[in-house]
């Protein structure tokens, strides 16, 4: 008996953890989102940084995404992170992936120390970078995939950013942060 009680403590805490973990991320979303009244400024956005690092297979690569010309989204993903899956696979059909008109999609992970670049080539979608670079979860203050920066490619001002369960919450809040661009960069 006791050892199903002690059983049933742990699952209970685990959940506990779970559901705690799903809040934050979807407040996050939230915050991520939320717009001024009319007339009132919004917070000033901050600014964007252009993305160094490798591909998977090794080759240095830089993006540009202050000056680019054009607006850019950021997918942070891994090649472990099994809440990331959703992301490759809508990556990977090219009719699912699609983003507002004229956006770049980059997907960033982490450098070449901490992913498996094998998988990742096996993972990477054809037509989207793939750059692989620690330093630029780290700019981007990001601590877990996945998570999107939304950057406007007129002001290079982060106009969105945040965690995302689907692919398909991704492009929502992305059409919603194109169709609604801030005033105060």
């Amino acid at each position: 008996m006791a050892v199903l009680v002690t059983t049933l403590a742990v699952v209970v805490a685990l959940l506990a953890v779970i559901v705690a973990g799903l809040l934050r991320s979807h407040a996050a979303i939230l915050r991520s989102l939320r717009a001024a009244p009319p007339g009132v400024p919004s917070a000033p956005s901050r600014r964007a940084y252009d993305l160094n690092g490798v591909s998977p297979a090794g080759d240095e690569i830089s993006i540009p995404v202050v000056d680019a010309g054009r607006s850019t989204l950021m997918v942070f993903l891994t090649s472990t992170c099994i809440a990331c899956d959703d992301f490759w696979h809508a990556l990977a059909s090219a009719s699912r992936r699609r983003v507002s008109d004229g956006t770049r999609l980059v997907v960033v992970t982490k450098g070449p120390d901490t992913e498996n670049a094998p998988r990742l080539v096996s993972l990477a979608p054809r037509g989207v970078p793939v750059l692989m670079s620690t330093p630029a979860w780290d700019a981007y203050s990001v601590s877990v995939g996945p998570h999107f920066v939304f950057v406007d490619g007129s002001t290079g001002a982060i106009v969105g950013e945040g965690p995302v369960s689907t692919w398909g919450d991704l492009v929502s809040v992305v059409e919603r942060v194109s169709s609604h661009p801030r005033s105060d960069a």
